[in-house]
């Protein structure tokens, strides 16, 4: 650090105050605001508040230049709680940017690419995760296989998670160390400076996991001892590892540029530093005598919610009415988070009730109360995990039915296919303003859904078998660089396999998959004149939901 810098540099607790108000700014500001997550809003203002009063303590002991920081920060913060716009708390965002904050903790850095280093070598004595404020729930249970894979390699180290969402932790990783963030937006740091079960000469690594990339090593560089840090940026596929002081900082960027997706980049990620990877669970199997059929709605999202009550009983009836009679169905609503969510629950299960028949039963979650945030998570785990069929908005649960490989639709308000879960039970479609076509979809995904729970009873004819068995078995023998030969054999399953699905299978794969549906990019891939690569084909075909039905129908039975 030059020697003017130094000189101008505050303490550490100013600068760690200022990053963590502009990281709750910016969870605020650049979220949607609805009824059902105005909670967690409402608790990032609140840590806002808190860590505003401990800037204003340390006031008196900095220097004029951060002083006029510290007022230009508080009084964006007083204005706040008057004018609570999301324009106010970008805002707070600017004043900690444009104070150049984060020039003071070092001098530019040398950077080098990730494949330099063998990172699970490396002997590691404690491994702590973290989890930054401007993660949704969604963003997080997408970081479950990573973090996993990372406590296998570094099975003996001491491992704890700091967390806003300490509940998904508790319930996932039962048995692990896992610290509440919520109310003490700093703890990770009072255990980092009082030194908490680290002992001498034991190495530390720091996993912080976040929106998008802050530098967040800087935040120890000049720590006597600090911490090695392994940050992942899960909205930009970028990874950086910081050593110590005296190494450059590997980085890493795996966001795809044909279909860009954070699962994938995890993954790749994964690889780059040697971590082997852990293999999803499968769904739950059904019993051959299992009749009952169990579909857990989330009809909530942090999201603007555009389809009404009524659209929902609309959407269900349409989906439901041409399930077999025999067939006994029970509908678990969520209930949402508060008293204005739980309400539009109850219109949907009334609406439900008068429309379906006898045999499906409608339920709500909790005896139709809303949730509460100290035991909501393990609540929704418990009724997904019990499902056979997941039906949502693009929000968490999507992601978690995605984790247990339970199959799922989620509907999105705006297609962003960079945070889409790759399990191959996870369907995404982009809302369309006639229910008609919505309907189709939910009956052909929970048909899949329905064929891989009671396979004997509901399945498939033979031949559609057949085709999803030679397609899936293509992809899996020829690997990511097959020759043309073998491309042609790819396509020519692929076509096979289009043409024995039924025509209502085709339709809503096509809406599924829209631009790239199989009837479209057949073509494409069989044009050796285009030049595509195997690598961009094969990114293509392991991305869309016809590949998925391939390989579900194909694994239920075996």
């Amino acid at each position: 650090m030059s020697g003017l810098l130094k000189k101008l540099r505050p303490s550490k607790y100013l600068l760690r105050n200022l990053f963590l108000i502009r990281e709750h700014a910016a969870a605020v500001a650049f979220r949607p605001i609805s009824f059902e997550n105005q909670s967690y809003l409402l608790s990032r203002i609140d840590e806002i508040n808190k860590l505003r009063n401990s800037l204003l303590d340390q006031k008196s002991v900095v220097r004029p230049y951060w002083r006029k920081v510290i007022d230009k920060v508080s009084s964006a913060v007083d204005r706040s709680a008057n004018d609570p716009r999301q324009s106010v708390f970008a805002q707070i965002v600017k004043h900690c940017d444009d104070s150049g904050y984060m020039r003071y903790w070092t001098d530019a850095i040398a950077y080098a690419p990730m494949s330099r280093i063998d990172f699970t070598n490396r002997k590691v004595d404690n491994v702590w995760f973290v989890f930054g404020p401007a993660l949704g729930l969604g963003d997080e249970i997408s970081a479950v296989s990573f973090t996993k894979d990372v406590m296998k390699n570094h099975s003996r180290a001491d491992h704890r998670i700091f967390s806003y969402y300490p509940d998904l932790w508790t319930t996932l990783l039962p048995g692990r160390q896992v610290f509440s963030l919520e109310g003490n937006p700093g703890l990770l740091f009072e255990q980092m400076d009082n030194g908490h079960s680290v002992k001498e000469n034991e190495t530390h690594l720091l996993v912080f996991i976040n929106f998008s990339g802050i530098e967040f090593y800087k935040l120890f560089y000049f720590d006597k001892t600090p911490p090695a840090v392994l940050e992942i940026a899960i909205g930009k596929g970028r990874m950086w590892f910081f050593q110590h002081a005296s190494c450059p900082v590997y980085v890493a960027e795996r966001l795809d540029p044909v279909i860009p997706n954070n699962y994938t980049a995890l993954s790749t990620l994964s690889g780059l530093v040697g971590i082997q990877k852990e293999k999803n669970h499968s769904h739950r199997k059904a019993s051959p005598n299992e009749s009952d059929m169990i579909i857990t709605v989330n009809p909530f999202t942090s999201k603007h919610i555009l389809l009404t009550g009524s659209d929902w009983v609309k959407l269900l009836k349409m989906s439901l009415d041409e399930l077999p009679e025999d067939l006994r169905l029970k509908i678990n609503l969520l209930p949402g988070m508060s008293e204005r969510s739980q309400n539009f629950a109850m219109l949907i299960k009334k609406g439900l009730e008068e429309a379906l028949t006898p045999q499906k039963k409608v339920t709500i979650l909790n005896n139709g109360r809303h949730l509460h945030s100290k035991t909501a998570f393990q609540q929704v785990y418990q009724s997904v995990a019990a499902s056979q069929f997941v039906l949502g908005i693009d929000t968490y649960t999507a992601h978690l039915s995605g984790l247990l490989n339970i199959p799922s639709l989620a509907i999105c308000y705006g297609r962003n296919k960079a945070f889409w879960s790759e399990s191959p039970s996870s369907y995404w479609l982009e809302i369309n303003e006639d229910p008609g076509v919505l309907a189709l979809v939910i009956r052909f995904v929970l048909d899949t859904a329905l064929t891989i729970h009671l396979p004997q009873k509901h399945g498939v004819d033979a031949a559609t078998r057949e085709f999803a068995g030679n397609f899936k078995n293509s992809l899996l023998k020829y690997g990511t660089q097959p020759s043309e030969i073998r491309w042609r054999q790819i396509i020519a399953d692929g076509d096979h396999f289009w043409q024995g699905l039924p025509g209502s299978a085709r339709e809503a794969l096509g809406e599924l998959d829209k631009n790239y549906s199989w009837d479209r990019i057949s073509p494409w891939l069989q044009d050796q004149t285009r030049g595509i690569s195997s690598e961009w084909r094969m990114n293509l075909l392991t991305h869309l939901h016809f590949t998925k039905t391939a390989f579900n129908l194909d694994t239920c039975y075996q």
